[in-house]
This record gives structure tokens, sequence and C-alpha cells, in this order.
């Protein structure tokens, strides 16, 4: 299990999904779920702090919105598993402080996007 994970494109990401045994939906309706896949199930051991910053891109290569999570999972692959089956939109705080993000599309879907899972020191 490692503390670090870096993939640089979308098939970087695919690749990842098909070694970890995740089936891509194809299916593209509102409410589809992004993967069939057992509920996850977390290694056993102690746990860390993982952020996942997930980069979506122009076409010519520059970054144009991230989407940035933190999990408490025993790896890198743990965490990025749990992010990878969360629900597609999220919101968080109140009136006037309530941000939110919602995912119009699965990762791995666009050539331009990249996912980097990095353990917190520290936390």
């Amino acid at each position: 299990m490692s503390e670090h994970i870096d993939l640089h494109s979308g098939e970087g990401i695919r690749d990842w999904m098909r070694k970890n045994g995740f089936d891509i939906v194809r299916v593209e309706s509102e409410d589809a779920p992004r993967f069939f896949q057992p509920r996850f199930t977390p290694t056993s051991g102690t746990t860390f702090l993982f952020s996942i910053e997930h980069t979506y891109c122009t076409d010519e290569g520059r970054p144009m919105v991230s989407v940035k999570r933190m999990f408490r999972a025993t790896s890198a692959e743990d965490a990025l598993q749990q992010y990878l089956l969360e629900g597609k939109e999220r919101l968080c705080g109140r009136g006037e402080q309530q941000v939110g993000f919602k995912l119009h599309v699965k990762p791995g879907s666009s050539d331009k996007e990249t996912i980097t899972v990095v353990k917190r020191e520290g936390d």
C-alpha cells in the first residue's frame, strides 16, 4: 500500500480502476451509479488523512477546475476508492457560506484530467 498516487491522464485513471476491480458504468443518467462495486471495505490498520485533488483541464492542458477532498484511510489506494465511490454531488455549509460541487462526468472519461492522492503529514 502506498502513501501517494499520481494519475496524469484519463487513460491512467481508467487503467487504475480496471486494475482495482471497478466496472465503469456507461449509463449517462443523472441518477445512475458511477461504478458497480461492492460497498467500500477499508483495509485494517492505522488510518491517516489523505488529500485527493481531481483536476479537469482544458483542451490545451491548462487546469480548468479542481475538486479537493480529504479522506481517512489506511493507504492512498483506500482513499482513492472512497473518492470514486462517493456521491456525485456534495454540499457543505449554510447560507452564504455554502459551497458545493457536482460531477457531471465520471472520473477517467476525459484524457484531460489528473488525480493526485497524498498522505498528509502530521494528521
